[in-house]
């Protein structure tokens, strides 16, 4: 699972933490005061502990520090240097969470300037070259600069397709459909589609050109599911994509490669060799549950990355852990997996969605406020019902099942509370499930 919008995915995705400990609950507007504390222990700080160059390329997403960035000059870049003072190393794309144009937006660089008293410099241009294509070229040279002094890297290549370009009212995706040379048409989840070609070609141009891949470890994912304006099939319901609980809000494709294994097939005209000793055997998949945040711990495993106040596993208080066990086919690494969206209102006054699973069911939340209303629930087999059609929270059948994610609902509602994020009421409001319902008989 990812996340139901971005920002908490890409929040998580640095911290190991879910979204009600690191803060970040739901997309964050431009110039909204919402950031990810660089109080934080984060993956980018845990690399600079370690030695490890970190860099950023395209997207951000999770803060910045002014209220009108569009109108920043050189002069007046505070906003931009937020995820330099997170712990990048570098830093080259864009801030917010989309693009005025694909062709034509703002393009920001902060890198190490010793000359300066913060360590960095910043500047903003307006950028003309296509967006994906630039982010791809600027995250390669940054990756051969490191290779050329033997500098162990941690790069995140951030891409903004698909993604849809200027408002929200004018959804479209005609841009995207261009990014790449395609013909945009009047039929937008065409232009989506050609949007998704562009992007799967800008990837295998920068895994073709990553410099050290048989030393490189690829983690490919997405921060949540597609927009439903753009859901087909059985996904293609009122509330069933992105910003919902639901499979096609929050399921994303992970893949993890290792990069010996992928230069050896390249040398071998895309066949892997047999006999090799690979980190994971070539199109082998994985049926254990797992979640993004887990590629925290996962990056911090295989790279060794410690600091004096995070050893992951040990003294690192997140939740994310490490998919070595479950990529050598030992055991699963969680019992269980959890997803959420969450903003307050004026007042303090919450509303959310969240979902939790384990083995083969799941459970769907949704709050309307944290005050005086009750949680409302439903619960699938998303083995047996992928599409999530056969609501099955007051069936007699299926009693311990709901009892478990109940149990884990409410182990998440304290954690919530001792954090003074609480936007999940306790379990005391859930009379309205109808208590006679739960007895079989």
């Amino acid at each position: 699972w990812g996340s139901p919008v971005c920002s908490p995915f890409r929040a998580t995705l640095y911290s190991g933490e879910y979204a009600y400990q690191h803060g970040i609950g739901t997309i964050i507007p431009e110039g909204s005061a919402t950031v990810l504390g660089t109080e934080r222990d984060n993956l980018q700080k845990l690399a600079a502990d370690s030695g490890v160059a970190s860099g950023l390329f395209g997207k951000w997403h999770v803060g910045e520090t002014s209220t009108t960035p569009d109108g920043a000059t050189s002069a007046t870049l505070d906003y931009a240097e937020y995820p330099i003072q997170t712990g990048f190393t570098w830093f080259a794309g864009n801030m917010d969470g989309q693009l005025n144009s694909h062709t034509n937006w703002l393009y920001t660089v902060s890198q190490p300037n010793t000359s300066n008293a913060s360590g960095y410099q910043t500047t903003a241009v307006t950028q003309t070259a296509e967006a994906t294509g630039k982010t791809t070229d600027d995250a390669i040279a940054w990756m051969e600069a490191q290779s050329a002094t033997g500098t162990r890297r941690f790069a995140v290549v951030s891409y903004n397709l698909p993604h849809f370009t200027g408002t929200a009212s004018s959804r479209t995706w005609a841009d995207g459909a261009t990014a790449c040379g395609g013909t945009a048409t009047s039929d937008h989840v065409t232009n989506y589609n050609l949007g998704m070609e562009c992007l799967d070609t800008r990837l295998w141009d920068l895994l073709d050109r990553i410099p050290d891949l048989d030393e490189t470890l690829i983690v490919l994912t997405a921060d949540n599911g597609t927009d439903s304006s753009n859901t087909e099939g059985l996904f293609d319901e009122n509330g069933r994509g992105k910003n919902s609980p639901y499979e096609g809000g929050v399921r994303v494709p992970f893949m993890l490669a290792d990069g010996a294994a992928l230069q050896a097939a390249l040398d071998n005209g895309g066949i892997l060799p047999e006999g090799g000793s690979w980190l994971v055997d070539a199109g082998s998949v994985v049926d254990d549950a797992t979640s993004t945040v887990d590629i925290f711990a996962t990056v911090a495993d295989f790279l060794d990355l410690s600091s004096a106040t995070c050893t992951v596993g040990e003294t690192c208080a997140v939740q994310s852990q490490t998919l070595r066990p479950v990529l050598t086919g030992e055991v699963a690494t969680r019992e269980s997996t959890w997803t959420e969206r969450y903003s307050v209102t004026g007042g303090g006054v919450y509303t959310g969605i969240a979902a939790v699973r384990t083995g083969d069911t799941k459970l769907v939340i949704k709050v309307a406020t944290a005050t005086g209303n009750c949680r409302d629930f439903e619960m699938y087999d998303v083995v047996n019902d992928r599409w999530e059609q056969s609501d099955l929270i007051y069936e007699p059948g299926w009693l311990s099942e709901r009892q478990e994610l109940l149990e884990l609902v409410d182990a998440h509602a304290a954690a919530m509370a001792a954090d003074g994020v609480n936007w999940l009421p306790a379990s005391s409001c859930d009379p309205c499930l109808v208590p006679e319902v739960w007895y079989d008989g």
